[in-house]
C-alpha cells in the first residue's frame, strides 16, 4: 500500500518539481562554504573533509525535502544532527521522531492559507492508495518522514564520497569526466539533473561504477522463501528461510565483469538503485558542479592512499570501510581529505 501511495511522489516528474531545493541545499550551499572558505585563505585553496561535507550538504537537502525546515548544517558547519542520524541509523533507532515531527507546522501553514510546498512531506501528506483511497494516519507519516531523513542522508552522502574517493584514484578519469563537465557548460552556470541526463553520459557513468565497485548497501532487504520452499539457480531453499542479497558478491562477480576490481566507467552491466531518482537528482548535480567548478587533488601527506598506492590485484587501494546498513569509510578525518581550489 505505501508504495502505492508514495509512487507518483517519487518519480522522475515530481523530483524535478523539487530540484530547486535540491540545487539550493545541495550543490550550492556546498559552493557557498567552499567559496567563504577559499575566499578567506590567501593561497587560493583549502583542505576539505568531503566526508563531513558531503553529510551535511545531504542532511540539509533531505531536512529540506521531509521535514520542510530551513536548515542550516552547512550555514552554520555543524555536524550535530548529522551524528545522530548517523548513531541512528547504525541502531536502527527512531529516537529523533517525537522532537523533530514537522506535521503541526506544515498543517498551521496549510490551514492559514499558505502556498501548498512541493516536498516530500506535503507528499507524504497528500499521498494516497489509488484502489483504497487510504491515507497515511498520523505515526505513519511521522515514521515516513523520519525514514526519509536515515534513508536520504547516508546512502547519498556515501555514494559521493566513493565517488569522489575513486575519481581521485583514477587521474585520467577524473580528467576525462571534467572535460565533459567543462566542456559543455559555462563556468556560472548550475547544472540540473536533466542536463546531467542529456550531457553528461560519463559522469553518470562515473557514479554508476562507483556504486557498483563499492554499493552503499548491503543486502538489507531480506525476503522469506514461501511455503514448500524454493529453488533458485539449482540450490533448494527451505520454506521460512531469510534471504538476503549479497550485492558486493554480485557487483564483483567474475562471470559478469571483465575486471570486476577495477573502477571503469565504460564497463557494461545491469544496474539500479533503490529511490534513483530524487538520489540520482541530488549525487548528480553535486559531482557534475563540482568537477565544472573546482581543481581537485590531494594533500602533499596524502601519502598512504593514491593512484600509485596498489592493492594486491594491481589496482589503486580503496580507503578501509565497513558496513553497518551502509558501506562507510573506517576513518573519514584521515581518507576523505581534498585540496580544492577555484576553476582556472
Amino acid at each position: 500500500m505505501r508504495k502505492r501511495q508514495l509512487g507518483p511522489y517519487f518519480n522522475a516528474a515530481y523530483v524535478t518539481r523539487m530540484e530547486p531545493k535540491i540545487l539550493q541545499f545541495g550543490i550550492l550551499g556546498l559552493k557557498s562554504k567552499w567559496d567563504s572558505e577559499l575566499a578567506q585563505n590567501s593561497s587560493g585553496s583549502i583542505e576539505t573533509d568531503y566526508s563531513h561535507d558531503f553529510m551535511l550538504a545531504t542532511l540539509d537537502t533531505i531536512s529540506a525535502l521531509a521535514f520542510g525546515t530551513e536548515p542550516r548544517g552547512l550555514k552554520e558547519n555543524d555536524p550535530t544532527v548529522a551524528h545522530w542520524v548517523d548513531a541512528t541509523v547504525k541502531v536502527h533507532g527512531s529516537s529523533l521522531a517525537t522532537a523533530t515531527s514537522p506535521l503541526p507546522a506544515r498543517r498551521r501553514l496549510l490551514t492559514e492559507g499558505g502556498k501548498k510546498p512541493v516536498d516530500l512531506l506535503q507528499a507524504f501528506l497528500d499521498a494516497q492508495d489509488p484502489e483504497s483511497k487510504i491515507s497515511m494516519d498520523e505515526t505513519q507519516l511521522q515514521a515516513e518522514t523520519i525514514v526519509m531523513m536515515l534513508a536520504g542522508t547516508d546512502t547519498s552522502s556515501n555514494t559521493l564520497q566513493w565517488a569522489t574517493h575513486l575519481l581521485m584514484l583514477y587521474p585520467e578519469i577524473r580528467a576525462k569526466a571534467v572535460d565533459e563537465v567543462r566542456s559543455n557548460f559555462a563556468t556560472d552556470h548550475v547544472i540540473t539533473y536533466a542536463e546531467v541526463k542529456k550531457s553528461l553520459p560519463f559522469v553518470e557513468a562515473c557514479i554508476y561504477e562507483a556504486l557498483r565497485l563499492c554499493p552503499v548497501l548491503g543486502g538489507t532487504v531480506p525476503r522469506v522463501s514461501p511455503p514448500g520452499g524454493i529453488t533458485l539457480q539449482g540450490h533448494f531453499i527451505p520454506a521460512g528461510t531469510e534471504i538476503n542479497v549479497n550485492y558486493v558478491g554480485a557487483s564483483i562477480h567474475k562471470n559478469t565483469w571483465d575486471e570486476p576490481l577495477k573502477y571503469d566507467p565504460t564497463s557494461p552491466g545491469v544496474r539500479i538503485c533503490p529511490g534513483r531518482h530524487l538520489a540520482w537528482a541530488e549525487v548528480s548535480t553535486i559531482l557534475a558542479n563540482m568537477l565544472k567548478d573546482y581543481d581537485m587533488s590531494l594533500p602533499d601527506d596524502y601519502t598512504h592512499l593514491g593512484p600509485d598506492v596498489l592493492d594486491g590485484n594491481g589496482y589503486p587501494k580503496l580507503m578501509e570501510s565497513v558496513h553497518i546498513v551502509v558501506t562507510t569509510p573506517v576513518n573519514p578525518q584521515r581518507d576523505c581529505r581534498l585540496v580544492l581550489t577555484k576553476r582556472a
